[in-house]
């Protein structure tokens, strides 16, 4: 250490730590590491010669770290989680599976904390498996057009969602649609696989909690009345004197609105940055319950060449999915 404080300025002493932790955290290679941290693979390599750290050259010819089996785990685990065997997890790490098999995580149990296997024999094929599964917390936002009578599209029909901005909106037209945003969603799922479990039952909680005629508001229905095309249309579906509404028509105060609930027709998007949050979940806690409750903000978006404007204006509505992780 005193070789490196005599060869080293603190400005590259501090660079080659950066470059350290880049390979620890992200097992980058020696040069990318370097190239991030903005010093050079020499000066890198005199560093982990200085403080002792070992690196070795893998068949890629990249260096890279060599970590104890216990700063392995996590890794690990999720190279086994991507579809790697053990052997093959244990080689692209520079360890073996008979290191990480006496590998343990603490698990918290009524009884206190107890630490587990992170592998084990599978019953069937004698195969190692894990007892741990990744449960990611993620950013999730459904999103989707309105329908109004006679399922005409609500709005100009040019952009929705997160993305629409009021200096490409219609200067006479607003661009509307709804809204929900799930800000902690927790699965064992990623991207496209999350999309496809829990689209359809996102759907469907908003059409029970939004879409079911269950309030009662006179002078809206009589309003409603006044109009001889949605008069018509309400007797015609049976919705005679003073009739339910739903929490859209009550919202928006305007007759059959509705989502359009096509699935192919509605967007489903997951923040994949967020999804490095979260932490390792014994299995058997999976399959033995893995309930999970995510609250979503609801909300009609009207954007505009002035800017967005939401309703309920007095914030989102709150709708919550209740789920098993168990089924995914």
């Amino acid at each position: 250490m005193v070789g490196l404080s005599l060869s080293m300025n603190a400005v590259t002493l501090r660079k080659c730590r950066v470059a350290q932790r880049l390979m620890g955290r992200e097992d980058l290679g020696l040069n990318a590491a370097a190239k991030r941290a903005k010093t050079t693979s020499r000066t890198l390599k005199k560093y982990f010669s200085d403080v002792g750290i070992k690196i070795r050259r893998h068949g890629s010819g990249q260096y890279r770290l060599v970590l104890p089996p216990k700063q392995l785990s996590e890794k690990f685990l999720r190279r086994m989680a991507d579809g790697d065997s053990a052997t093959t997890a244990a080689k692209a790490l520079n360890t073996t599976v008979r290191k990480m098999r006496y590998q343990r995580l603490p698990v918290s149990t009524p009884q206190g904390i107890r630490y587990y296997p992170i592998i084990r024999k599978a019953p069937i094929g004698k195969r190692w498996i894990t007892n741990f599964a990744w449960v990611s917390e993620n950013s999730v936002v459904v999103y989707g057009y309105l329908l109004g009578l006679g399922d005409n599209i609500q709005g100009h029909n040019t952009q929705l969602g997160p993305n629409a901005k009021a200096n490409t909106a219609d200067p006479n037209y607003a661009d509307i649609w709804w809204q929900v945003d799930f800000n902690s969603f927790e699965s064992t799922l990623k991207g496209k696989n999350l999309i496809g479990k829990y689209k359809k039952p996102i759907v469907e909680l908003l059409k029970r909690e939004l879409q079911t005629p269950a309030i009662n508001n006179a002078a809206l229905v009589a309003l409603f009345g006044t109009n001889s095309k949605v008069s018509a249309s309400a007797s015609a579906s049976g919705r005679t004197g003073n009739f339910k509404l739903t929490e859209l028509e009550n919202l928006l105060e305007r007759y059959d609105i509705h989502m359009d609930d096509r699935l192919n027709k509605i967007n489903m998007g997951v923040d994949d940055s967020q999804g490095t949050r979260g932490s390792w979940v014994l299995r058997r806690n999976i399959s033995g319950g893995g309930s999970r409750s995510s609250e979503g903000k609801f909300q009609v978006m009207f954007m505009r060449k002035t800017g967005l404007t939401t309703y309920p204006s007095a914030g989102p509505k709150t709708v919550r999915l209740n789920y098993s992780l168990a089924n995914e």
